[in-house]
């Protein structure tokens, strides 16, 4: 196989990455809503830091089991957090 093809078969499977994460950040982003208004409805504040705290945690484990910088990770999942309220509100 020659280079050139083995980079755009690389490059495929990352398209495809990208396209599954895309998905999951959708359906994280629908089951955000309906927790949204289960909060409202249940008079819950949106913002609740143990929530958080204990996502953070895990998703560092997470990152360091699998060699992936934390820092990264949370850098990551702060933005996701922040749309996620976004969703709830």
């Amino acid at each position: 196989m020659k280079a050139k093809e083995e980079i755009e078969i690389l490059r495929e499977r990352i398209d495809m990455i990208d396209i599954e994460i895309v998905d999951k950040l959708a359906e994280r982003m629908r089951i955000s809503e309906k927790i949204g208004r289960y909060k409202k409805e249940h008079n819950m504040a949106i913002h609740q830091e143990d929530r958080f705290a204990k996502v953070i945690e895990n998703i560092t484990k997470e990152a360091n089991e699998k060699k992936i910088s934390a820092e990264f990770i949370c850098a990551i999942y702060k933005i996701i957090h922040s749309e996620s309220k976004k969703n709830q509100l």
